[in-house]
């Protein structure tokens, strides 16, 4: 089996599982999630809400997002979610390097790199190599080896010289988040 990476609807869930955010609501109405206030001035009718910072009822499947065929969520767009405008037999799979850029630069990557650093700390406490081991299990569904272990260690201390473990955790979860061993499925 070729390598395929995931879909759009699933790196977004991915993303939420691992920083433990993914709300498991079945049923309701669709959520609006956060869109960068640039975008919004092509929605008229209907409006899409102006979201400073998202919460919980944001953060459910990706599959009830709410659907508008003139604003499209940037990250479902740029990872080839179909438009709704035509019918879509067959997903297409393109690799471009403003996929990297938005998941480098998007707000809500980063908010949920900051949520999984945050939840990693919360389960390892001080243990530096937990914290990264548990990041890596929690990211990529594995342990990292040894030389992995030690090369995410230097990552984060090297970081961390000004005191702060948890932004430099929070990098950490952010290289994890635009690694291909995330974003594809073996």
């Amino acid at each position: 089996m070729n390598v395929q990476r995931l879909e759009a609807e699933a790196i977004r869930d991915a993303i939420l599982a691992a920083s433990g955010s993914l709300n498991l609501k079945p049923g309701g109405p669709g959520i609006k999630p956060r869109i960068r206030p640039e975008l919004l001035t092509a929605s008229q009718r209907n409006k899409w809400p102006s979201i400073g910072r998202e919460h919980d009822d944001h953060w459910r499947r990706s599959v009830y997002i709410y659907v508008k065929r003139q604003l499209l969520l940037p990250m479902m767009e740029l990872f080839d979610a179909p438009t709704t405008t035509d019918s879509c037999a067959a997903r297409m799979a393109s690799v471009v390097p403003t996929q990297a850029l938005l998941l480098m630069n998007d707000e809500f990557v980063e908010e949920q790199a900051g949520r999984l650093a945050d939840r990693a700390i919360a389960e390892a406490g001080d243990d530096l190599p937990q914290a990264v081991g548990r990041m890596f299990a929690l990211a990529l569904s594995r342990p990292p080896d040894q030389a992995r272990l030690g090369e995410a260690v230097a990552f984060v201390r090297a970081r961390e010289s000004a005191g702060d473990r948890r932004g430099a955790l929070a990098d950490l979860a952010h290289v994890l988040f635009n690694s291909s061993e995330f974003l594809y499925v073996e």
